[in-house]
């Protein structure tokens, strides 16, 4: 079987190299992953930098929205955008943003789920990108940070990790999914999963996009074995049939396979992977978490 990435490890600095220029998507939450790896082949670009392709920082340290909290290794502190609603529902939802973006170019879509869920919204952000651009972007240091932003939730926050909802999307479904896997195999069950635009794993992605490429990098994140093991999380699979990065078969297989007892599917047909102010969507995730998650679930 394919090998899952563990959910700790270090934060380390980097130089001063830069991600190829042809890979940054400035302004969209999302880029071209299968002209990334075929890059990476044929000119030995780092997998990290394919994957990772950090556009310039659209925040400073001053923001008002930032809050910091300590990594597990406790070798670095971390930024986060916290946003809090005015009517609180009592819940808090850790999200996880997508590979060509930054917290603070998500911002809206952060603002909107708030407002939306009336729960806090609490978007940590990843080494290589942000304030954090002075660190290597890489698989172990995104779930290091993941899991430091799960303690800060429930320990500053007061979250209790029945009123917590983990939402990724795009590459942020990996760091998601395997959190909400960690927490179960520490017996700690979350509210719920919410995965945008989500791939299978890494792996097949990447043997999707580039053929050749399925051996060559590393599974560091696989959804469909994480969701093997969440049969009591409910969960919520969006994915537009449009999206020409990350194949809605991905998402239709996901949805499909996952054992959870209580799980929602939606698939636009007009949706593409960098769309996402979508009253559809919008509609789904508040009737998923309000009415059936909130309505069968115990508190």
């Amino acid at each position: 079987g394919q090998t899952i990435s563990p959910c700790h490890g270090r934060l380390s600095r980097r130089g001063t190299r830069q991600a190829p220029g042809s890979l940054r998507c400035p302004g969209g939450p999302a880029c071209s992953m299968g002209q990334g790896l075929g890059v990476a082949l044929t000119d030995a670009v780092g997998v990290n930098e394919v994957l990772f392709p950090a556009p310039p920082r659209t925040y400073e340290a001053d923001d008002a929205n930032l809050v910091w909290f300590e990594t597990p290794a406790g070798d670095a502190q971390a930024p986060a955008f916290l946003i809090e609603p005015e009517d609180h529902s009592g819940r808090c939802l850790l999200y996880f943003h997508a590979n060509a973006c930054d917290v603070g170019t998500a911002f809206p879509e952060e603002t909107i789920l708030c407002r939306r869920l009336r729960s806090y919204v609490l978007a940590p952000e990843y080494p290589g990108y942000g304030l954090l651009d002075t660190f290597e972007p890489s698989a172990a240091g995104i779930n290091s940070v993941a899991y430091g932003a799960y303690r800060y939730a429930v320990s500053e926050l007061r979250t209790k990790p029945s009123d917590l909802i983990i939402f990724g999307r795009s590459i942020g479904t990996g760091p998601a999914c395997l959190l909400a896997k960690r927490l179960h195999d520490e017996g700690v069950a979350v509210r719920a999963l919410i995965l945008f635009a989500p791939f299978l794993s890494i792996a097949r992605l990447a043997a999707k996009l580039v053929p050749v490429a399925g051996e060559l990098v590393p599974n560091w994140w696989d959804n469909e074995e994480c969701l093997r093991a969440l049969h009591d999380v409910p969960l919520l699979v969006i994915h537009g049939r449009e999206d020409n990065v990350v194949p809605c078969s991905h998402g239709r297989e996901l949805f499909e396979t996952a054992p959870c007892k209580l799980k929602c599917g939606l698939f636009p047909e007009e949706l593409t992977h960098n769309e996402w102010d979508n009253r559809e969507v919008w509609r789904a995730i508040r009737r998923f978490v309000d009415i059936y998650v909130d309505s069968q679930l115990p508190r």
